[in-house]
């Protein structure tokens, strides 16, 4: 059976960097990023392709089924030691930032959650370095009361369904290893 590690943080605190860097040295880890699995289940399901268009409460919620149900669909592919999800705890939609449902989270049956943060300075650099995403162009401040709603959600979420959750700034890439390393059982580690 694969560990699962549900990685989250807000957008543009270098979760997906640091997990490629991760996952391509080490033999029978797999990086899932919800983004691209929600691109893969709209291409099936949508007439719209690869537009992902939220504007509304439900419709969050019909893609998050959508990213759950590739997500499953994808770990049927291998047989895997660790499935790292890649994935936020909100979205924002309008301005408005909207959580993730916990039924969502729960059915990544998560072994742990590492929360990523970031200094907002850093993140906003982030953010305005990568071209390859559209997001709102936010103050220092916005970004500092998204990462810590963000950070409260993901505490809530773990409290309530009992998953261990570590909150780790992006910078400190041997503390996240060994925060992933230790739900490996002794002898597994790749």
């Amino acid at each position: 059976m694969s560990l699962v590690i549900f990685l989250t943080g807000i957008s543009g605190v270098g979760k997906s960097d640091f997990i490629k860097n991760f996952v391509t040295t080490r033999e029978g880890f797999i990086h899932l990023k919800g983004s691209d699995l929600l691109a893969e289940g709209l291409e099936k399901t949508s007439p719209y392709k690869n537009e992902v268009i939220l504007d509304h409460h439900e419709e969050v919620s019909f893609n998050q089924n959508l990213i759950l149900e590739e997500f499953k669909n994808n770990i049927k592919k291998g047989e895997y030691k660790l499935i790292i999800f890649d994935g936020h705890i909100i979205v924002e939609i309008e301005k408005e930032l909207i959580p993730i449902p916990k039924e969502i989270i729960a059915g990544l049956e998560p072994i742990k959650i590492i929360f990523l943060t970031g200094s907002p300075e850093e993140i906003q650099k982030r953010r305005t370095k990568d071209k390859n995403r559209i997001r709102s162009n936010k103050t220092i401040g916005e970004i500092e009361k998204e990462q810590n709603f963000a950070l409260r959600i993901c505490q809530n979420i773990s409290k309530l369904l009992n998953i261990d959750m570590d909150v780790i700034n992006s910078n400190d890439r041997i503390r996240i290893e060994n925060s992933i390393l230790q739900v490996i059982p002794k002898g597994e580690v790749g």
